[in-house]
């Protein structure tokens, strides 16, 4: 499209930060929050929508940023209306996903954003094979079943409990039948009895889960550790939380930063809120603040510090085949830190509202 590279990458790295709020299966609301949190669903829902809601506010501002790149770069857009209208063709989409199912929002929402641009850029004519996306549909379906139907939902919500974890007092319990890898088991498998596939890919499957779970499992090993230290003395969590607890009431503008500070040491908003998480509930609880509006913002500044993330710079900027990575930084961290502020005074405000 004659598009620099560099552009092309800032451009693609800020807006990950919308898209990072939910990732592929709400990963980094639901592992990184309410697993290690053992927050209830409505809480989960509550962040969820909220979350979406200031990260699409947000990403207005860091819109506004990307057309002063492009017009820096000298290739201004010529039709920024219909730039910002196919932004709302998403953006109100996802919110609403993000409060009924989480673990599919961004992708429902990009495929309704698709679906509507067709229809408003006139091209009526061009035929699209749907069938790649039943899948996709089949899963919404099964998940957003048990929310729906509550005879399902309590058929489905036995616990698997462990008692007093090797003689420590810790005692935690889960839902295995609630997983999103259910769904995700039965349309996959579906699927390849469906295509008569020869193989089911399960060597390619485990790979990347071990990749992911070398990963994931130290830092929620870490935050557990975090959270439940302090039998003898303060906990981590605590200190942390009283160090924090120190900017009182201005403390909402600077929960996002710690999000994001989080996701620029880890390159994942699920590890910045693992590792992160369980300090700013405790913050909000020392401070009286609802803890759903700072775990929001934590959420938020999580999926915004992917813009600025040297890890996430790297990989796109090598599949971009670019070397100069710190134009890339260097574009992207004037939008973030502002994007950022604004959850922040926005949070602020809303704790004021409360």
């Amino acid at each position: 499209m004659g598009f620099e590279a560099v552009l092309s990458v800032s451009v693609v790295l800020l807006f990950d930060g919308l898209f990072a709020l939910f990732g592929a299966v709400g990963t980094p609301v639901l592992i990184g929050l309410q697993v290690p949190l053992q927050l209830s669903p409505h809480q989960v829902q509550q962040i969820s929508l909220l979350a979406a809601g200031l990260g699409v506010l947000a990403s207005s501002v860091i819109l506004l940023f990307i057309f002063r790149l492009f017009a820096a770069s000298h290739a201004p857009l010529q039709h920024k209306g219909k730039v910002v209208l196919l932004y709302l063709f998403f953006a109100v989409p996802f919110c609403l996903f993000a409060y009924l199912i989480a673990e599919l929002a961004t992708v429902l929402a990009a495929l309704l954003m698709l679906a509507l641009s067709i229809w408003y850029l006139k091209r009526r004519d061009t035929r699209i094979d749907l069938s790649p996306w039943l899948p996709y549909l089949l899963l919404a379906i099964l998940l957003l079943l048990p929310k729906l139907f509550n005879p399902l939902s309590r058929w489905i919500g036995w616990d698997v409990g462990f008692a007093d974890l090797f003689g420590s007092g810790i005692s935690t319990s889960f839902k295995p039948m609630q997983s999103p890898l259910i769904p995700f088991l039965i349309v996959g498998f579906g699927v390849a009895l469906y295509k008569k596939s020869p193989s089911l890919y399960l060597g390619d499957a485990f790979k990347k889960i071990l990749n992911v779970f070398v990963v994931l499992f130290p830092s929620i090993a870490v935050a557990q550790l975090m959270i439940n230290s302090g039998v003898t003395q303060p906990s981590m969590i605590q200190y942390i939380s009283e160090l924090q607890s120190g900017l009182g009431s201005f403390y909402p503008l600077m929960a996002p930063f710690v999000g994001v500070v989080g996701a620029f040491i880890t390159g994942s908003t699920t590890i910045s809120n693992v590792v992160f998480g369980a300090s700013q509930l405790e913050t909000a609880q020392l401070l009286a603040m609802e803890p759903v509006v700072i775990l929001s913002l934590q959420h938020t500044g999580a999926a915004l510090g992917n813009s600025i993330c040297l890890f996430n710079i790297n990989a796109a900027a090598s599949i971009a085949n670019l070397q100069n990575y710190r134009q890339v930084l260097a574009n992207n961290l004037l939008p973030a830190v502002c994007g950022t502020l604004l959850a922040g005074l926005l949070g602020l405000g809303l704790l004021f509202l409360l």
